[in-house]
C-alpha cells in the first residue's frame, strides 16, 4: 500500500442503511409471494379432466365430499336447506356464480341437487371444478 502524504487512513466503514434496505425489500417479496393455506374445508379429490381450464373461483363456493356432507361458503349445510343458504350467500351479490368443488366420488345425485338448489335461488352460471392435465387430472380410473 502507497502512503500519500498528507492522507489518513479510516478504518472501512459498512453502512448499515443498504443492508437494512435489502432485508426489507427481501421481505416485502416474500410476504407478497408466499402463499397461504387458508382453506379449512372437507377434504375433497377433485376430478380430472384433459380440457380443464384455469378459472377464477367463484362467489359462492359449495363443496360436496364423498361422505355426501355439504359446506356452502365453508358452513355445513343439510340437503334441505341447500336452497335457503345459496340464496343467504347470493344476496347482494348482484349475479353471483356458484362455483361446485365435487369429490371425484361423490354421488350425481349430490351434484344435481346443488344444480337444482342453484337454479331455484336463481343463481344461473355454475362452474364445476376440476383438476387440469398438470395437476394430474389426465389418469384413467
Amino acid at each position: 500500500m502507497i502512503l500519500v502524504p498528507g492522507s489518513r487512513l479510516d478504518p472501512p466503514e459498512i453502512g448499515m442503511a443498504p443492508l437494512i434496505d435489502c432485508v426489507f425489500l427481501l421481505l416485502v417479496f416474500f410476504l407478497l409471494t408466499t402463499t397461504y393455506a387458508s382453506r379449512k374445508g372437507l377434504k375433497i379429490e377433485l376430478p380430472g379432466a384433459s380440457t380443464a381450464e384455469a378459472a377464477d373461483r367463484g362467489r359462492i363456493e359449495v363443496e360436496l365430499a364423498a361422505s355426501g356432507e355439504m359446506r356452502v361458503g365453508g358452513e355445513r349445510v343439510e340437503p334441505g336447506g341447500l336452497e335457503a343458504a345459496l340464496r343467504r350467500a347470493a344476496a347482494g351479490e348482484g349475479e353471483a356464480c356458484v362455483f361446485v368443488m365435487a369429490d371425484r366420488r361423490a354421488c350425481v345425485e349430490s351434484l344435481t341437487r346443488v344444480t337444482d338448489a342453484a337454479r331455484k335461488a336463481g343463481l344461473a352460471r355454475l362452474v364445476i371444478a376440476a383438476r387440469t392435465a398438470d395437476e394430474g387430472g389426465s389418469d384413467e380410473r
